[in-house]
């Protein structure tokens, strides 16, 4: 018999399952002489889980924390779920003097493993240029991507979000939330950004014009032009006593 969904209670995997990441799965099997475990993932690349006999194990050095073989019935509980555990499971025993053979499928689902990647990746963002944030989960079925700009919901969804023009209102905190629809679990990434001083300087009135997002960093910004200011001055005047009339 086949069934498919989530599981429950035990967590007892029948012949096909959907499990959720993060957590566990129990793969029943028959009391053994020896018995093979055995994992074929989505890309067909095949791994020796855990081969057990009576007299010693051998389990697989990436399953090592993730795995407990029930000796007196032969499953086999896999904890800590991910996707990357998609793929076909299956046992061979020994059982006296005949062999057994079994197979399971499974998917699990997410979110999990975000990834929030913004282009250009700085902290601060010159005003007037363009920002492209990037948001991806891994998740079965695809997540939807949800934009938060300061907490606010925005009305975007997508693993794309672009910002044209940016202006200093555009500072803040900016993160994306991915929600899985089966499992009905999410996960959330986020990211600041301010938008970088600008300066104007006026090299004939000698005024200045400046946009700035950090206090600090405006009085850091103030304390270096007026040390250019007066040094611009300065060469004014040098420049101008410099020059002689000469005669007719």
């Amino acid at each position: 018999m086949f069934t498919t969904g989530l599981s429950h209670g035990a967590r007892v995997l029948p012949d096909h399952l959907t499990a959720t990441a993060g957590e566990k799965v129990i793969l029943p099997a028959s009391p053994f002489l020896v018995i093979t475990w055995n994992f074929v993932n989505t890309s067909g690349i095949n791994n020796n889980i855990i081969v057990s006999s009576s007299a010693n194990n051998n389990t697989n050095a990436a399953y090592a924390d993730r795995i407990t073989l029930f000796k007196s019935t032969g499953s086999l509980e896999l904890r800590d779920l991910t996707v990357r555990d998609n793929g076909e499971y299956s046992y061979l025993a020994q059982i006296y003097r005949y062999g057994m053979f079994c197979l399971f499928v499974f998917l699990v689902d997410g979110p999990e493993n975000r990834h929030f990647t913004t282009s250009p990746s700085q902290e601060y963002i010159a005003q007037g240029s363009d920002l492209d944030l990037s948001c991806v989960a891994d998740s079965k079925p695809s997540a939807e991507i949800s934009w938060f700009v300061n907490g606010n919901l925005q009305s975007y969804t997508g693993p794309q979000y672009t910002l044209q023009n940016i202006q200093m209102s555009d500072s803040g905190s900016y993160s994306c939330q991915a929600f899985n629809g089966k499992t009905l679990r999410s996960a959330t990434s986020g990211w600041n950004f301010y938008i970088q001083y600008i300066i104007f300087i006026d090299a004939i009135s000698h005024s200045v014009k400046f946009n700035c997002a950090n206090v600090l960093l405006c009085f850091w910004v103030l304390c270096l032009i007026r040390g250019s200011m007066a040094a611009l001055r300065s060469q004014s005047v040098t420049e101008s006593s410099s020059v002689k009339e000469t005669p007719l």
